[in-house]
């Protein structure tokens, strides 16, 4: 409040929280100490984001009036969160240069806002597609994102860069995230929807997009083709009736030169081999047809995209002679091989090159004869994948990670018979993070993530021939928890209690029952972890709180309460011995084993007050005020039945006293810059002498005892004085004398 007497003000109501988007609102009384009649206008001064209005904006006092202004803050979406500093300028307008500045701080509350946004949202590609999402932070306080992506039907690989991201508000950023499918070489475009999150503990956001795959081989495409083969399958059906009508052996499709009969070079005749034909008009055959299909070793589903080559054997070496690539339900087929001997080999990157029937030596493969016109079907071979790896991340939210179990199965498919044996176990480190190595490949498996406290997480990854993959990010979430115990008063079970959880943005109320099970609660399906304050309250009992941390799934019993009847309130203000406010002192009402502790307002007009409430009630309470720097206090007051005691002030005195003192010459001249050291042999503290006034010190918050106080300056021999230390006093020693080093020579 002003020392000047034109102009009094008092914050007739105190200034809550504020949130942006709702109007909060205060009142000044404002008391006219001049010998006028004045005008009066208050404006505030504070960010651009705070929008204010008053009422009335201009209103006129008489000399020793008092009136109310009523304030009204309507903080924007774009007032940062925590405290500011603000000004309310009381102005008069009868008079230029009257004014009175009132600071105010106020505090305003964090309110998340996360916009997630995608441009393109769909994107059709063969097998990979990359979406740009934009994160917006739309709060006023700064977002810790955690970004994940999931596809409900687990066909696609999905990963984002970066997976976290920190945003300050009014800022973005983008991320990307991929999704990755198999190639389909035939079928009917397939639409992926992708929900895209972005989760920080005090929000969530989410947008969709879709990837849309299509396949190699478009529907014309393959009309193309099934045409081509009708063709060539009335081809074969001609060039077998012909042969047939004919009556010719079949003949191979690649013919060696002495098939032919041929004369010598002399114009004398050789030997003909047997069978041979002349080579003009010779009527050339269709030859051998091998088909099978190529299993994966690991979990015998036909592999596609593999080479199946076809080696002709002979008596000293074996050549390559056809290949072809298996489809995708690893069906294959190598046409036209002339007739001969022929060993069967699959291969491909990541995979182990196996021959027929399954071995890795050629020495040990089994030989085919290829005859013409001659189709050998149901030759399988066997594909053995290198050993693959999948990585990946468990988030639990919590620091640090608690121990999540991976398991891996092998997926299940309609020929799985039995139970399905686990193919590999392990835990997540510190980190979250987790390594199966050495799997089977190739082969779809189904991850299951198990921790205390959680529910069950799933994944599904597929691993091609020797892949080391790094999996989706798994989110386990915590399972809810429990809280229960007993209400009692005065020994028993108490029906009709409220009992209440507030906590982790979930609110939960129950009421003890008044039959059967008689006073005892349970509030279930608390999200976990988190910390609640429960609020036990009945008509006629006083209200009693208690704070209890729930962990990860966890269920806590026997949280009984003893409920007394009546509550009171205790309330007053603590200052120092000037009179002057204290904030932050400690108070505390303490009967029996009853504790209840609050702290006095450190600013405002209400600066010193404090509130005791929810005091049991009939009961002597024993009432300690305490302070740094102060000595404590106590006071005995006792209340009645729901009573409410005002007023009930404490007076500080300080616990410590203050040293002054004056450094001078012989001529009584302040000396400045001397040191001064206050000890009294366990404590020391220093200071230097100052150059206005010349000579002076002054050591404060002293504790009281006796010390000795030694002056000591260059060019001077130094000087010590005794002085003894009272609590809240300022004692003044004696002039400090120091004697020139030239004189006392």
């Amino acid at each position: 409040m002003t020392t000047e007497s034109r102009l009094r003000y008092r914050i007739a109501s105190p200034l809550g929280r504020l949130t942006p988007g709702q109007q909060a609102t205060f009142g000044i009384e404002i008391t006219n100490a001049s010998s006028v009649i004045d005008a009066l206008e208050v404006t505030i001064e504070g960010p651009e984001a705070l929008h204010w209005s008053v009422e009335p904006a201009l209103f006129a006092l008489f000399p020793d009036d008092s009136g109310l202004v009523t304030i009204h803050l309507d903080p924007q979406p774009g007032l940062l969160a925590g405290t500011h500093d603000i000004v309310a300028n009381i102005a008069s307008t009868a008079e230029a240069g009257i004014q009175e500045r009132i600071p105010i701080a106020i505090d305003v509350a964090g309110v998340p806002a996360i916009e997630l946004s995608s441009d393109p949202v769909r994107i059709t590609k063969h097998a990979k597609a990359a979406f740009t999402i934009s994160c917006k932070n739309d709060g006023n306080m700064d977002a810790e994102l955690d970004l994940s992506a999931i596809e409900s039907t687990h066909a696609l690989r999905l990963g984002w860069d970066p997976p976290t991201l920190r945003l300050e508000p009014a800022t973005s950023a983008s991320v990307t995230v991929t999704a990755r499918a198999k190639r389909k070489l035939i079928g009917n475009e397939m639409a992926y929807p992708i929900d895209v999150l972005a989760t920080s503990p005090e929000v969530q956001a989410k947008t969709q997009v879709v990837f849309t795959q299509r396949p190699l081989m478009p529907r014309g495409a393959r009309t193309l083709l099934i045409l081509g083969a009708i063709v060539a399958a009335w081809a074969i059906i001609v060039v077998l009736a012909l042969t047939h009508a004919l009556g010719t052996s079949p003949l191979s499709k690649v013919v060696p030169a002495s098939f032919y009969a041929t004369s010598g070079h002399d114009g004398h005749s050789v030997a003909t081999p047997v069978g041979a034909v002349p080579k003009s008009g010779v009527a050339i055959g269709i030859g051998g047809t091998l088909s099978g299909t190529v299993n994966a070793k690991s979990d015998g589903q036909g592999v596609g995209r593999l080479t199946v080559q076809a080696f002709a054997v002979n008596s000293s070496s074996a050549n390559l002679i056809a290949s072809a690539a298996t489809n995708t339900n690893g069906s294959w087929s190598i046409p036209g091989l002339a007739p001969g001997k022929y060993a069967l080999a699959v291969s491909a990157s990541g995979f182990r090159t196996t021959w027929y029937p399954d071995t890795t030596s050629f020495t040990d493969a089994k030989i085919i004869n290829v005859k013409s016109l001659k189709t050998i079907s149901g030759i399988d071979l066997v594909a053995q994948g290198l050993p693959g790896t999948i990585t990946g991340t468990v988030n639990t939210g919590e620091t640090p990670s608690p121990t999540v179990t991976v398991t891996v199965l092998p997926e299940f498919h309609s020929n799985t018979s039995g139970s399905r044996a686990p193919l590999a176990t392990t835990t997540t480190n510190a980190s979250g993070t987790y390594t199966l190595a050495n799997l089977p490949t190739p082969g779809t498996y189904d991850l299951s993530f198990s921790a205390a406290g959680f529910s069950v997480g799933q994944a599904v990854d597929t691993l091609a021939g020797g892949a080391h993959d790094d999996a989706n990010t798994v989110v386990l979430t915590s399972s809810p928890g429990t809280i229960a115990g007993t209400v009692t008063a005065a020994g028993v079970p108490l029906g009709g209690v409220t009992v209440t959880a507030s906590g982790s943005n979930t609110k939960l109320t129950t009421t003890t029952p008044t039959s059967g099970p008689v006073g005892t609660y349970t509030l279930t399906n608390l999200p976990t972890p988190g910390t609640y304050a429960i609020t036990f309250s009945a008509p006629g009992y006083g209200s009693t709180s208690l704070a209890e941390q729930l962990g990860p799934g966890q269920s806590l019993s026997n949280i009984n309460i003893a409920l007394t009847g009546g509550a009171g309130d205790v309330a007053g203000t603590v200052t120092t011995t000037g009179g002057t406010p204290i904030g932050n002192a400690t108070v505390t009402a303490a009967v029996g084993t009853t504790t209840v502790t609050a702290t006095t307002v450190t600013t405002g007009s209400s600066a010193g007050t404090y509130l005791l409430s929810n005091l049991p009630t009939p009961g002597t309470y024993a009432i300690t005020f305490s302070a740094p720097g102060y000595e404590s206090e106590t006071l005995d007051i006792t209340l009645g039945t729901n009573a409410a005691t005002s007023g009930f002030n404490a007076t500080l005195s300080p616990a410590t006293g203050t040293v002054t003192g004056q450094v001078e010459d012989t001529a009584n001249q302040g000396l400045a810059g001397a040191s001064v050291t206050l000890t009294d042999g366990s404590t020391t503290v220093s200071t230097v002498s100052a150059s206005s006034p010349a000579g002076g010190f002054e050591l404060p918050e002293i504790t009281p005892g006796t010390y000795s106080v030694t002056a000591t300056l260059n060019g001077y021999q130094s000087n010590t004085v005794q002085v003894t230390i009272t609590a809240g006093k300022t004692v003044t020693t004696p002039p400090i004398i120091l004697t020139s080093s030239t004189q006392a020579s």
